[in-house]
C-alpha cells in the first residue's frame, strides 16, 4: 500500500474497534465476548481490505506468457501471504501486545497508587481502568508509527522485497 493510500481501518474513527478487547478486560464477562468479538471482526476485516486490494487485478491480463519459473499465480499467491502475514503482524502489535502493556502497566500503577489513599479505595478499580483506556487512545497513533516502523526495519525489507526480485532464468 503507497504512503498516499488512505487505509479505512487504520486511519479513520474504526482504528479504536481494535481496543474493544482492552474494555473488556476490565468489565463483565458476557462484554468481555462482545468486546472480543468486536476486535476479532476489526483485525478480520482489515486483513480482507488488505487482500482484496492484492488480488484484484490492477490490469488485464496479456495473452502473451513470460518465460519464467514462476507463474502469476504463484507470485499472486506469495503476494497474498505476504500481506496477510504483514497485516496480522501489524494488527498483533499495534492493536494487542503494545496496547496491553501500556494498558496493564498504567492500570497496576494507578491501582497501586489509589489503594494507598483512603478516601480513593472505592474508586479505584474505575478510576484506574479508565485511564488505562485512555492512555491506550492517547498513545494510539505513536503505537502505530513505531509498529509500522519495526515492520519497516524487519519483515518487509526481507519479504516485500524478495517478492520484487525476478526469480533467475
Amino acid at each position: 500500500m503507497s504512503a498516499e493510500e488512505k487505509n479505512m481501518y487504520r486511519d479513520t474513527f474504526l482504528r479504536y474497534f481494535g481496543y474493544a478487547h482492552h474494555v473488556a478486560s476490565y468489565a463483565s464477562t458476557n462484554l468481555r465476548y462482545v468486546c472480543s468479538g468486536i476486535t476479532a471482526s476489526y483485525i478480520f476485516t482489515d486483513l480482507m481490505l488488505n487482500v482484496n486490494k492484492i488480488s484484484k487485478p490492477k490490469e488485464p491480463p496479456k495473452k502473451t506468457r513470460k518465460h519464467s519459473s514462476r507463474s502469476e499465480s504463484e507470485d499472486q499467491e506469495s503476494k497474498l501471504v505476504i500481506e496477510s502475514i504483514d497485516v496480522l503482524l501489524w494488527q498483533g502489535l499495534a492493536s494487542l501486545l503494545i496496547p496491553s502493556l501500556i494498558s496493564k502497566r498504567i492500570n497496576s500503577l494507578v491501582d497501586k497508587e489509589l489503594s494507598k489513599k483512603c478516601s480513593w479505595r472505592k474508586y479505584r478499580k474505575p478510576v484506574s481502568s479508565t485511564l488505562a483506556f485512555l492512555a491506550i487512545i492517547a498513545a494510539s497513533k505513536p503505537v502505530d508509527l513505531l509498529t509500522s516502523e519495526l515492520l519497516n526495519k524487519t519483515y518487509r525489507p526481507i519479504f516485500k522485497e524478495s517478492e520484487k526480485k525476478e526469480p533467475p532464468k
